[in-house]
């Protein structure tokens, strides 16, 4: 399970968003991607699925040119939003969420026992920290941390070696998010985890590999590495605060270091 990534550059309407950025990232490992609003995270994880292709340079997931092709790419990616695109709305219980998605993964021809699909569901379920009772809840009724935790277990069910999260922990509650981290420490376990975060305190002990972006990279290191004064400060500049030897990034997502 690895990530390559060489000589990205990526242009949109005349503006740079990414450039010179080369990275090798090998799992199982959590892998933290931190920057100010504006860095460039989340294009560089769309770039990784293939869903944007760079204006140059290569990508390689698990050893094939994935460059601009997102089922090349999804061989081994499991790739959640910040945003999925499903409404809050949707009248769809829990249960016919992922088990829709099971249906769509199997092969040719579309067949599959309701007794296995049942159990992989709530075995995806259980790997994220849910209980059974929320497969019949309808998707609007959920918080956003089990709206969260839901779109993670639709991208286990096809088991991929590396899952891509974008800013997972935003929408989640103070109390919340200790647990969501828990659960992201356990995934990293098995898996290339690579998040994009503004609070790099909440998954510190957990992660493996923190890279500083903003447009290229700065920084790429572990936690210790990275999360310096003279460090940060290179890409937050005066939003960098430290209070009797505690560092904090000041932004409004809030976030710092202890």
């Amino acid at each position: 399970m690895q990530i390559e990534l060489t000589s990205i550059r990526y242009e949109r309407e005349g503006r740079v968003i990414l450039e010179d950025v080369d990275l090798q990232i090998t799992g199982p490992a959590l892998v933290q991607i931190i920057g100010p609003n504006g860095a460039g995270k989340t294009t560089l994880l769309r770039i990784i699925t293939g869903l944007v292709k760079p204006s140059s340079g290569r990508v390689r997931v698990c050893g094939y040119d994935s460059t601009g092709n997102p089922l090349v790419a999804g061989r081994c990616i499991g790739y959640v939003p910040q945003r999925p695109p499903l409404s809050r709305y949707n009248p769809m219980t829990v249960y016919d969420f992922l088990s829709s998605r099971t249906l769509f993964s199997h092969r040719w021809p579309r067949r599959a026992r309701k007794r296995d699909i049942y159990a992989k569901v709530n075995q995806v379920i259980a790997e994220t920290g849910l209980s059974r009772d929320v497969l019949e809840k309808r998707l609007w009724e959920l918080s956003g941390g089990e709206l969260m935790r839901v779109f993670i277990a639709r991208t286990l069910l096809h088991d991929p070696k590396i899952l891509l999260l974008d800013e997972p922990l935003a929408p989640i509650d103070p109390q919340g998010k200790i647990e969501f981290s828990h659960l992201l420490g356990r995934l990293s376990d098995e898996k290339l985890v690579v998040v994009t975060s503004h609070d790099p305190l909440l998954l510190e002990k957990y992660t493996d590999l923190m890279i500083l972006l903003n447009r290229r990279v700065y920084a790429i290191g572990s936690p210790e590495d990275v999360l310096r004064k003279t460090v940060l400060a290179k890409v937050y500049g005066e939003a960098i605060v430290e209070v009797e030897k505690h560092i904090h990034i000041v932004d409004e997502h809030g976030g710092g270091r202890k």
